[in-house]
C-alpha cells in the first residue's frame, strides 16, 4: 500500500504540473480599439521558475490574423529568450480573443521579463484598456503567485524591448502566453522513488513466480 501511495502521489505531482495556464486573457467580446505597429510590452516578474509552452496574439474581431503580428519574450536586458512566433494568416475557428501557437518550451528562471507583441495595424488592432469608454479588461493570472504583473510599456520600434511607460499594469490586449509548473527537486525525487518502488515490486513478483 505504501509503495502504491508513493507512486500515486508522485504521478499526481507530475500530471498537475502539466496543466497550461493562460497568463494574460481578455473576454472574447472585447473589440480592438487602437492601431499600433511598434512593440507593446507587458512587464512581469517570475517569482518561481515556470515553463512557457505557447505564445499568443490578440485577435480583434475574432476572425483570424491576416497580417504580420509577432510575439516574443524579452529579458530585462532586451534579449529575446523565446522563439519569435508569427501569426500571419492564422485562422481563428474558435472565435477567442487570443490565438495561441505552441513553442519549444522555454523555462523562465526568477527575474524580470517583458512579453512583447508588434505589427498590429488597421486590419488587426490591439485592445488598449486605458480607453475606458469601450468594454473589456485585461485579466492577469499570477499562476499561484509565481508571476507578478509589473507594468505596460510601448515603443515605436518593431521587435525591440518596449521602454516607454504606460498607465496601467496590464493595459494591452496584444500578446499572451501559457505556462506550466517546473517540478521542484523534491517532486522529482518523489516521482523517481515511486518508479523505483514499482520496479522493485515487479522484480520481486517475477522472482516469486520463477520460484
Amino acid at each position: 500500500m505504501l509503495k502504491a501511495a508513493l507512486f500515486s502521489a508522485a504521478l499526481a505531482v507530475s500530471v498537475a504540473g502539466n496543466a497550461a495556464t493562460v497568463v494574460y486573457d481578455t473576454p472574447a467580446t472585447t473589440p480592438g480599439n487602437q492601431i499600433w505597429t511598434g512593440t507593446l510590452g507587458l512587464d512581469f516578474t517570475v517569482n518561481a521558475p515556470v515553463k512557457v509552452t505557447s505564445l499568443g496574439a490578440f485577435d480583434s474581431g475574432k476572425n483570424g490574423i491576416t497580417t504580420n503580428i509577432s510575439v516574443a519574450i524579452f529579458n530585462a536586458a532586451g534579449t529575446i529568450v523565446s522563439p519569435v512566433v508569427n501569426f500571419n494568416g492564422t485562422a481563428n475557428p474558435g472565435g477567442t480573443a487570443y490565438l495561441l501557437k505552441s513553442i519549444t518550451p522555454v523555462i523562465l528562471s526568477t527575474g524580470s521579463y517583458q512579453l512583447g507583441a508588434w505589427g498590429f495595424n488597421g486590419t488587426d488592432k490591439i485592445y488598449n484598456a486605458a480607453f475606458a469608454v469601450l468594454p473589456g479588461s485585461i485579466n492577469f493570472n499570477s499562476f499561484g503567485g509565481k508571476l507578478t504583473a509589473t507594468g505596460s510599456r510601448y515603443s515605436g520600434v518593431n521587435g525591440q524591448l518596449a521602454n516607454l511607460v504606460d498607465v496601467a499594469i496590464a493595459q494591452y490586449g496584444a500578446g499572451t502566453m501559457t505556462v506550466t509548473s517546473v517540478p521542484e527537486p523534491a517532486s522529482w525525487a518523489m516521482l523517481l522513488s515511486g518508479f523505483a518502488l514499482v520496479g522493485m515490486a515487479a522484480r520481486r513478483r517475477q522472482r516469486a513466480v520463477a520460484a
